[in-house]
């Protein structure tokens, strides 16, 4: 009873929401220009992780003009990379659950008038990604064939009608660098492989953020604490990077991620550690990670803006979504980060740990990670002398 429940639920969840975007664009005119409407609404480190396809897809598209629309969270990011004739911030909590700001964002994706819409997501949204590129109205509408990670099938099902096109997906196991080659294959760029995107700087760091002293930097959090390695032991590596450096710590995060930077500051017990989580802006942060000898994080954006600037970076892995977005796939140069992690039999799980674990704090493929294999996987084998 309680799944026929959930599933009218989401029936009446999708005839209401259906109804109310289809006045949403119904009521906004719309006169095609020669405009290309890209859509990725993903978080930031995708938005890195595609970066270098981002160039060649829009050199595919140009001289037409080139919108993005993409989470505001990196907006700045975005409009700071030069690549888009504009780029439109999305809300992505406010698109999905405010409807008057739903209502007027479909209208603004509908005004814009395109002739081509773009999706090249491949794990895509339906109420938000999907829902924008039917919105936009564009005679073509090209996709990914989905996987399932954020969707349901039969919202695949649905959506998938919305698209003109759909890129075919390899069934194989890839990683976000080769996906995002896959899908310019299918749109006619036969040459593009997967590569580590080059990211120009960003922004004029204020003069308190010009650090007058080598760094390294640890940002300690990763958008959930189950995927968190232990503060204590950050603490203890933080130590160990001092002791054999002489490099200063700086530890940086999220606003929401203060109180994690200040304990790992204090427990470090380096009294010239500096805690800026939350006291910068993102393109501020990308610009002191191009200047770090080092950044130490978990699996989270930090380490593929690392790669993009030219940083050495560790990352703590866990299994989650192991191969998707880390470890990179050897072979292409730059700065990949070191991926310390610990084999499990059920790596690949999506997050859904099949793991007999505690109701908080990090899932086991994190937890199993000593501060030894981070020493031995990595630390032994950085030469950070060209960089202090």
């Amino acid at each position: 009873m309680l799944r026929i429940a959930s599933k009218m639920k989401s029936l009446g969840s999708l005839l209401t929401q259906s109804a109310l975007d289809r006045v949403a664009v119904a009521s906004t005119k719309r006169v095609t220009a020669d405009t290309v409407l890209i859509v990725r609404a993903d978080a930031i480190g995708d938005f890195i992780i595609w970066l270098s396809a981002a160039e060649r897809l829009v050199a595919l598209y140009r001289p037409r003009r080139i919108v993005l629309v993409a989470n505001r969270i990196l907006g700045d990011l975005a409009e700071a990379s030069g690549l888009f004739n504009e780029v439109v911030s999305l809300d992505t909590g406010a698109f999905v659950n405010d409807r008057p700001y739903r209502f007027a964002m479909l209208r603004k994706v509908r005004a814009y008038g395109a002739a081509i819409a773009i999706q090249p997501t491949y794990s895509r949204n339906f109420w938000i990604g999907d829902s924008l590129v039917l919105a936009s109205g564009a005679p073509e509408r090209i996709g990914y064939d989905s996987d399932l990670n954020n969707i349901r099938p039969w919202q695949k099902r649905l959506s998938d009608r919305w698209y003109s096109r759909l890129i075919p997906a390899n069934p194989r196991p890839l990683h976000e660098l080769q996906r995002n080659a896959e899908f310019l294959r299918g749109l006619g760029d036969n040459a593009a492989q997967p590569k580590i995107g080059n990211l120009p700087p960003v922004a004029e760091l204020p003069d308190k953020l010009r650090l007058p002293e080598p760094y390294f930097i640890i940002v300690p959090g990763a958008g959930s604490e189950r995927r968190v390695w232990p503060v204590e032991r950050y603490a203890s590596l933080a130590r160990d990077v001092a002791a054999r450096t002489g490099l200063r710590l700086v530890v940086c995060g999220s606003p929401g991620e203060l109180q994690l930077a200040e304990d790992l500051a204090n427990q470090s017990g380096l009294d010239d550690a500096l805690v800026l989580a939350g006291r910068t802006t993102l393109p501020e942060l990308v610009e002191l990670i191009r200047h770090a000898a080092l950044l130490i994080a978990n699996d989270s954006s930090a380490v593929h803006i690392s790669a993009s600037v030219g940083t050495q970076s560790v990352c703590l892995l866990g299994g989650g979504h192991f191969s998707r977005f880390m470890p990179y796939p050897e072979g292409l140069g730059g700065q990949a980060p070191i991926a310390v992690h610990k084999n499990m039999t059920c790596f690949g799980c999506n997050w859904q740990c099949s793991r007999q674990h505690a109701a908080t704090g990090p899932f086991p493929c994190i937890t199993t990670i000593t501060l030894q294999d981070v020493i031995d996987g990595a630390l032994n084998h950085l030469d950070l002398r060209e960089r202090i």
